[in-house]
């Protein structure tokens, strides 16, 4: 169904050295020891699309959010049907181009421009022939495009999304945050992150991948003037290939200049 390339982390012994790893680590400037706790190792889990066991588990935790009627999955919004997405199955009868397969992914908590209050926001998570991707439906026809899984600040005000996963045939899965209740143009990093939770309104982790094939943990952090910067915590592996390196100390978020 879908194909990824997966460049996770692996053991040292296929990697570069660990001593290598931890003078890499040495260079980092300012990372404290309370910065580089473990993150789960459910945080390394392998993105394929949800199975109907899974999906069916889901959608009994959030009853309101979506429901599944046969090959048609409803999406509610305070109680009004906001959505009615059709399975179209992947069977490879011919039938790549036109295929869909929706799937219940979960919810983010976001603030609403309607009503000024934080409310529950159904998260879908779509797979096609050979790609994917996740969205959040808006209604009369409208869905908010994700990078990735998504992540909502405790105010609801931002929203950051992205996949830790360099993919074959998924091209924008790389780290952005949105300003769901001021808008304007998304924020994006380098590296390919998915979040991993917000300590506050300013500050959450992510676990990254970058195009020199390092995997590593890092923490986003939003000044005064609302501007982002990734930086990074822990250097985790680093593959042995041709141009190896460790990650950048930091990266700075830049305005997307198209929509997402």
């Amino acid at each position: 169904m879908r194909h990824f390339l997966i460049l996770g982390a692996a053991l040292c012994a296929v990697l570069v050295s660990c001593d290598r790893i931890q003078s890499w680590q040495h260079e980092l400037n300012g990372i404290s020891a309370s910065s580089t706790s473990a993150i789960p190792a459910s945080s390394f889990r392998t993105t394929t699309a949800i199975t109907e066991s899974e999906e069916a588990r889901r959608l009994a935790a959030y009853p309101t959010l979506a429901v599944r009627e046969g090959d048609i999955l409803k999406v509610f919004h305070n109680g009004k049907l906001i959505a009615s997405e059709k399975t179209v199955p992947c069977d490879g009868d011919g039938n790549a181009d036109t295929c869909r397969q929706p799937r219940f992914w979960g919810m983010v908590n976001l603030l609403s421009s309607d009503t000024g209050k934080i409310e529950p926001y159904a998260v879908l998570d779509i797979g096609f022939w050979e790609s994917g991707g996740y969205y959040i439906p808006l209604g009369k026809g409208r869905n908010f495009m994700l990078t990735g899984e998504p992540e909502a600040s405790p105010d609801g005000r931002w929203l950051a999304s992205g996949l830790e996963e360099v993919t074959v045939y998924d091209e924008d899965t790389e780290l952005r945050i949105y300003d769901w209740a001021g808008g304007g143009k998304p924020v994006v990093f380098g590296p390919w992150c998915r979040p991993n939770g917000w300590s506050d309104n300013h500050t959450f982790t992510a676990l990254c991948q970058d195009n020199s094939f390092a995997t590593f943990e890092a923490r986003a952090d939003r000044d005064d003037q609302d501007r982002w910067r990734l930086t990074t915590t822990r250097i985790l592996s680093v593959s042995n290939g041709p141009g190896a390196k460790a990650p950048r100390s930091a990266f700075e978020g830049v305005a997307l200049e198209r929509e997402p």
